[in-house]
């Protein structure tokens, strides 16, 4: 049985393993009443959960672990590099930054278009005319 546990963004799975449970990822301390909710539902009590597994290491998935390994009194598995972010309760610590996915397009794109020759948007909502279109007539 594998019970997927909704909590806006970011979802939380609670498996049957064996004689036990294992929770996938914890959501965010401002979810707790619902996560706890729905593991009550689920029967999931301090003996029953047997390991929580972690994704990563980020608030919105590993949030409410160190609080559910407390009050189940079970493991929590994760990455190595995430261990200080959760223990602590500090987001930041070894965040890595994230490699930028739009840069490097936006940069090519950019060798390929001059400015003036594509009409654009403006805040105003108004069109600008493009020099292609003012060139036609």
């Amino acid at each position: 049985m594998i019970r997927t546990i909704r909590l806006g963004s970011v979802n939380c799975y609670l498996v049957a393993a064996g004689d036990g449970l294992v929770l996938i990822d914890t959501s965010t301390p401002e979810k707790r009443e619902a996560l706890e909710s729905e593991l009550a539902s689920a029967a999931c009590r301090p003996g029953t959960l047997r390991l929580i597994v972690l994704t990563h290491g980020d608030y919105d998935h590993a949030g409410n672990a160190a609080y559910l390994r407390d009050k189940y009194a079970t493991k929590i598995a994760m990455h190595r590099d995430d261990v200080g972010r959760v223990e602590r309760a500090d987001w930041t610590w070894n965040l890595k930054p994230k490699p930028d996915k739009f840069g490097l397009l936006f940069k090519m794109v950019a060798l390929f278009i001059r400015p003036g020759e594509f009409d654009t948007l403006e805040q105003t909502s108004s069109l600008r005319t493009s020099r292609a279109s003012r060139n036609t007539a």
